[in-house]
């Protein structure tokens, strides 16, 4: 039996941005914040571009939570937020 991964990091293996994705979803309450479901695995998503917007790659306000199936529909997020 293959264990799941507690924390998602998009391929980055870097504590930094672990501790990142766990914050996002401890601010969302654990809740994809476009359907707002729980109890689901959930996937930490950079607003502004990772690789473009160095400064903010670990600003937890530079996160979202997603669930796989929004996460999946909605492939093309904004790449830079009105502040």
């Amino acid at each position: 039996m293959t264990k799941k991964k507690p924390t998602y990091s998009g391929g980055r293996s870097d504590s930094n941005h672990t501790e990142w994705a766990r914050k996002v979803k401890v601010r969302s309450g654990h809740a994809c914040q476009m359907c707002g479901v729980r109890d689901v695995y959930l996937e930490s998503h950079h607003l502004n571009s990772y690789d473009i917007h160095i400064d903010e790659r670990y600003d937890i306000n530079n996160g979202i939570t997603l669930c796989k199936p929004v996460s999946y529909t909605h492939l093309t997020l904004p790449t830079n937020r009105e502040v």
